[in-house]
């Protein structure tokens, strides 16, 4: 039995989530990323060449994030596809989106190729992250050019 078909309406408020998550990313906006996530919501970053993840748990730790991007000169986050399903009576989904994250430190660009895996909870403040798997398939480093 395949997943309920996802109106345009749904992805494009889902999609807006990973929209505002990149933007957050980029601007350092610790508020945004508290906003985007349930109070119990979770990141799990997995690299491929690590064993174990990641755990960042609880909307305050999750903010942290913004703080911790602040280690770069600079970021630019650039999403690519994605795709969605609703379950739970289209109170819960399911998402995967792409994005190459680029963080620029020390003349250095390092490149992280990551899918995104999400679940998703209507709430009363609107669509939320319950848990976002952050999955860097594989990593490069470029130089930095002006």
């Amino acid at each position: 039995m395949s997943a309920p078909v996802v109106s345009a309406e749904l992805e494009r408020e889902l999609r807006s989530i990973a929209v505002r998550y990149a933007g957050a990313a980029d601007r350092r906006d610790a508020a945004t990323f508290a906003e985007l996530f349930t109070e119990d919501g979770a990141v799990l970053v997995r690299f491929a060449a690590r064993p174990q993840p990641v755990e960042i748990r609880g909307r305050t730790a999750v903010s942290g994030i913004a703080t911790s991007l602040r280690r770069y000169e600079r970021t630019f986050h650039v999403l690519g596809q994605s795709s969605y399903t609703v379950e739970d009576g289209a109170n819960s989904a399911a998402g995967e989106t792409y994005c190459v994250a680029h963080h620029v430190l020390d003349g250095e660009d390092r490149v992280m190729y990551i899918r995104y895996l999400d679940t998703y909870r209507r709430t009363e403040a609107g669509w939320q992250i319950v848990q976002r798997e952050a999955n860097v398939d594989f990593q490069s480093v470029l130089p930095v050019l002006g």
